[in-house]
């Protein structure tokens, strides 16, 4: 994903809301005091204990609707540099998070930071001394079974579903309407994925044509179909699959969402939304 002020601006026009791996934050979060490098420690080290995601500093919420994003509230540089940001957080988490990585986004004299955090196989320690995670919007203090249940990410697999849009070759004039669905299971942990299952639901609104009068598709997707050799996913690569649907093409009229849980192996299934205004129509590499 390139980071730049299109896609700050397309938060704000779509009004994406906060979510697990997505947090806004009002310049006023980075300051030079105690209290409030304390709490950077907080949210950043709960991405990293949680499912990873983005914290942008300098994205002003809606007074009235929160979690959503009203404008840009940029941050002097002089006062408040990437280098500051990044050696606060790489000094008040222990330890300290591998691949993070702060992306400057410049308006003028100042800018706007986005922290791309991984998921991470150790639990990570705030400045307070507690461990935190990502729980409805919020950072939340951790249980002991729960940091625990961290400790032994690096045990199992963790697979992850994207979905991408693609275009028909252009036949008829249906094929102009339409786009197909792809679906990719990647598999972020450490260890092989050898067996991998997935259940998408997909709301009936934005299908071309669907069967029968529920308000979604539910589409299985398993490494494992029957006449197909298994298909183990190794750690950081993925496996894809064209789903069997057809998106209208004014999908990005409608404001609805994918949901999904993948299964692998003896780990905890990851459940996920996407919306639809998301998904890219790019190639995947």
């Amino acid at each position: 994903m390139e980071f730049n002020i299109d896609y700050l601006n397309s938060l704000i026009e779509n009004q994406v809301e906060e979510h697990l791996n997505l947090d806004y934050k009002a310049s006023g979060s980075l300051a030079k005091e105690d209290r409030k490098t304390i709490e950077i420690s907080k949210d950043v080290s709960s991405f990293a204990n949680s499912d990873g995601g983005l914290i942008i500093y300098g994205m002003r919420e809606d007074a009235i609707n929160r979690h959503l994003p009203s404008e840009l509230d940029p941050i002097d540089r002089e006062k408040i540099s990437k280098e500051w940001l990044e050696q606060i957080i790489n000094s008040k988490i222990r330890p300290r998070i591998d691949g993070l990585i702060v992306h400057p986004i410049p308006i003028g004299e100042k800018a706007i930071y986005i922290v791309e955090i991984p998921r991470s196989d150790q639990a990570h320690q705030a400045d307070d001394k507690k461990y935190y995670k990502r729980f409805n919007f919020n950072c939340e203090p951790m249980y002991d079974y729960e940091i625990k249940d961290i400790m032994n990410r690096a045990k199992q697999p963790n697979v992850y579903l994207e979905f991408m849009l693609g275009t028909f070759i252009q036949h008829s004039a249906i094929d102009r309407q339409v786009y197909h669905l792809y679906c990719r299971a990647i598999n972020r942990g450490s260890v092989l994925a050898n067996y991998f299952n997935a259940k998408i639901e997909l709301p009936t609104d934005i299908l071309f044509q669907h069967s029968g009068r529920n308000n979604t598709q539910t589409i299985n997707w398993s490494n494992q179909e029957k006449g197909n050799h298994p298909l183990a996913i190794l750690p950081s690569l993925s496996i894809r699959k064209t789903l069997d649907v057809k998106i209208k093409s004014n999908y990005m009229l409608l404001d609805k969402e994918i949901t999904w849980t993948a299964y692998a192996d003896n780990a905890k299934p990851n459940i996920g939304k996407t919306k639809i205004t998301e998904l890219s129509t790019n190639h995947w590499i």
